[in-house]
């Protein structure tokens, strides 16, 4: 039996104890150093790898993993441990194997690792927090990435390619070096991304799944730079692709609304005008999403007050809400099918 399995097989007893609210200090102390061992040994690998640096974040690896982990071991009122018997109620721990128990713990602590890393970035570089912000932000829009771990690290991979796992994890200078072969240093954020995507897909020297803080870190460096006055304005190649981006959105919300407006027009006995000026706020959001740097837009409900002079917030939580959410959302899966054709 491996170390670590041993170490699960110890805990067991601590850990049902502590989900069925009948725990001691003695249990809790040792389950949270498991966590805290696992915590530490991702943070050190992140360390090694050039992923992460000690002095970037100003702590020490210990004092990083105790961060991040610390509100697995937060109570509620009644000595309840939420976030552990949320996760593992789930699980049925009576009934699963030690493998399968170190697995879970692997997979929630490293978890927590990343979401505090990410929340570290954000406090200490508001700058790299925000890109990774909006990295995420495209990705759960276009859907032309996957994330994924590896070995503990939240890493992104081009969607339908063949990952090469068995090759090496391309190093931070190595990506920036080849990637900015393909950018010229005046792209929107989609557009970097759609960069990234051609690269990884083309190289076959490395491992195509890179982690998400080191693509964030090189997206940074490149659009932090000084642009020279002769690129300065955006090429007439970058126009046209973003213009292409708007006339597909334009496109699936035009077909979704002529789909739609008979349904709930005639179906549901909403106003045809309200359907028109429900399409024209979703439109603007996924034109505003998709091409601005930030990948933020106005609320829903400001938009519409547009639309809607004088539209109180309690209206508007129970007459348009829910069908305006529900509209975005199909108009969202719409354009990703469309957009996919966009960025490659």
């Amino acid at each position: 039996m491996t170390p670590n399995l041993e170490r699960v097989r110890k805990i067991r007893n601590s850990l049902a104890a502590m989900l069925n609210g009948s725990y001691n200090d003695s249990q809790i102390s040792d389950v949270a150093k498991l966590c805290h061992a696992f915590a530490a040994a991702s943070i050190n690998s992140k360390m090694a790898s050039g992923s992460i640096s000690e002095e970037f974040i100003g702590l020490k690896p210990r004092d990083i993993a105790f961060d991040c982990i610390a509100d697995l071991f937060q109570r509620d009122g009644d000595g309840t441990v939420v976030q552990l018997k949320a996760y593992f109620d789930g699980v049925q721990l009576a009934s699963i194997s030690d493998e399968e128990l170190l697995t879970h713990f692997r997979r929630l602590v490293f978890s927590k690792v990343n979401d505090g890393l990410f929340r570290m970035y954000h406090e200490v570089d508001p700058s790299l927090g925000k890109i990774i912000r909006n990295i995420k932000f495209i990705i759960s829009t276009l859907h032309s990435f996957d994330e994924l771990e590896k070995l503990g690290e939240h890493c992104i991979c081009p969607s339908f390619v063949e990952r090469l796992d068995e090759l090496s994890t391309i190093d931070l200078e190595t990506l920036e070096r080849e990637l900015r072969k393909y950018v010229k240093g005046t792209e929107r954020m989609p557009e970097l991304m759609a960069k990234l995507s051609l690269f990884l897909r083309q190289q076959s020297e490395h491992c195509r799944v890179v982690p998400l803080a080191a693509v964030a870190r090189v997206f940074r460096a490149i659009l932090s730079e000084p642009r020279r006055e002769e690129v300065a304005e955006a090429t007439m190649e970058d126009d046209v692709l973003m213009k292409d981006v708007e006339r597909v959105i334009k496109e699936a919300c035009f077909e979704l609304r002529t789909k739609m407006k008979p349904r709930y027009s005639k179906g549901k006995n909403v106003p045809a005008k309200y359907i028109d000026y429900y399409f024209r706020v979703i439109e603007e959001t996924l034109i505003e999403r998709l091409s601005s740097h930030d990948g933020k837009s106005e609320s829903l409900f400001m938009q519409l007050k547009d639309h809607f002079p004088g539209l109180k917030r309690n209206e508007y939580e129970k007459r348009h809400k829910k069908v305006l959410e529900y509209l975005l959302k199909l108009s969202t899966e719409e354009a990703k099918k469309k957009l996919s054709g966009v960025y490659p």
